[in-house]
């Protein structure tokens, strides 16, 4: 996963070069690169968006300025979007953009389902991490009460006698 200014950089040049490609009039498939590029960044700022939202930290964190930035990236990505439809209605062929826009649908599910699947590893770990821990009190517990029972028996046995 990428973090969301590598993200936005990608948008930001994959934007510049789907543009110029455009307006010289070549074909989607010549554009895989600068595809791959907007295509990748959308998904990974898409991905984080979803993965903050669902976030506990982010809950009891104050994050108002990496909203503010977050509103401002996506309002920016919004109008980079409009400016590329725009060129591809005048400039592309007919069904060039719906084209562009399933592959980066298809690319925001694969990297939703990439970040599901780290997230379900994380939380195995924690799982993990939690029930280990649990059982190292447990244990530790255990021990320390024979400990004190052992104890408390010698001592009985030696007042006794």
């Amino acid at each position: 996963m990428i973090d969301p200014v590598t993200a936005f950089a990608a948008i930001k040049s994959g934007h510049s070069m789907l543009m110029s490609a455009v307006k010289a009039g070549r074909d989607l498939s010549q554009m895989g690169t600068a595809i791959q590029k907007w295509a990748n960044g959308e998904s990974a700022l898409q991905a984080k968006a979803e993965a903050k939202k669902s976030s506990f930290f982010s809950k009891l964190s104050g994050v108002e300025n990496s909203a503010i930035d977050e509103f401002f990236h996506k309002k920016q990505q919004d109008e980079m979007r409009d400016q590329l439809r725009e060129c591809f209605m005048l400039y592309g062929k007919k069904g060039d953009w719906e084209q562009l826009n399933s592959f980066i649908a298809k690319e925001r599910a694969r990297l939703k389902e990439q970040y599901v699947r780290e997230e379900k590893r994380r939380q195995m770990w924690r799982d993990i991490g939690k029930a280990t821990l649990i059982v190292s009190l447990f244990a530790f517990a255990v021990f320390l009460f024979g400990f004190v029972f052992v104890q408390s028996n010698e001592v009985a046995y030696y007042d006794i006698n």
